[in-house]
């Protein structure tokens, strides 16, 4: 499911993936950029986004940012809370 900001941000379980998962860059081998946490606000593009399951698979999505990088989230939901 390809969506806007808007609508992932209009999404109660969307916004719960970032408000329990704050969205930190993981190191890798070689980049020099920002690892600064990214908000719905920085989001400039939705490259990809899948709604997940409680009990179930995942939320995903793919997001190129107002700085320039590239980001990605995975989140889950289960009987104990988001992770």
């Amino acid at each position: 499911m390809k969506a806007t900001v808007k609508e992932l941000r209009d999404d109660y379980d969307w916004q719960e993936v970032f408000e329990y998962n704050t969205p930190t860059p993981t190191p890798t081998l070689g980049y020099n950029g920002s690892l600064e946490p990214f908000t719905f606000d920085d989001i400039s593009t939705v490259i990809a986004a899948v709604d997940g399951e409680s009990d179930g698979s995942s939320w995903v999505g793919v997001f190129k940012l107002k700085d320039g990088r590239f980001a990605m989230i995975d989140a889950g939901c289960d009987y104990t809370g988001w992770d």
